[in-house]
């Protein structure tokens, strides 16, 4: 029989296996094993999300182009790949703003070598995107996304 040292609760010889001190814990082994198990169900769990949402995202049944849209504004009815077709290298700002029956969003102005850049971006339905870029104020560069 063991004798214990004051009120710690550890045994005078050192042997302090399955005693705990004052308001600590010990897990018991089947307590251990029910810990790594709900940690493997929670990653599991995470693992199957992703993978859900991914699958999801890449079959269109859930866009996350459509929840980018949304934050965006509402779609321009101009932004079709007829008026896009019409936009042509050369074409001022005014020019393209027309085509499109809206003024578009400049995301990005820089100045390069003496040359002024703006980068203008028209959304249309879905994840319709324009961007057209001006150097000086003239088409130089068109790209888009969704239209087919």
């Amino acid at each position: 029989m063991s004798r214990f040292y004051g009120d710690t609760g550890l045994p005078i010889n050192g042997d302090n296996r399955g005693l705990v001190a004052e308001g600590g814990s010990q897990l018991t082994k089947k307590a251990k094993i029910w810990l790594i198990v709900g940690l493997a169900a929670v990653v599991l769990l995470c693992c199957c999300v992703v993978s859900v949402l991914t699958w999801r995202a890449a079959t269109g049944v859930f866009n996350f182009d459509d929840i980018i849209k949304v934050s965006q504004g509402p779609a321009s009815p101009g932004v079709t790949a007829a008026n896009y077709e019409r936009v042509e290298v050369g074409m001022t700002y005014g020019e393209v703003a027309r085509i499109f029956r809206d003024p578009g969003v400049r995301t990005a102005q820089l100045e390069m070598a003496g040359k002024q850049l703006e980068f203008y971006t028209w959304h249309g339905r879905g994840a319709v995107q324009v961007t057209i870029t001006f150097q000086d104020g003239v088409v130089i560069e068109k790209d888009q996304t969704g239209l087919d």
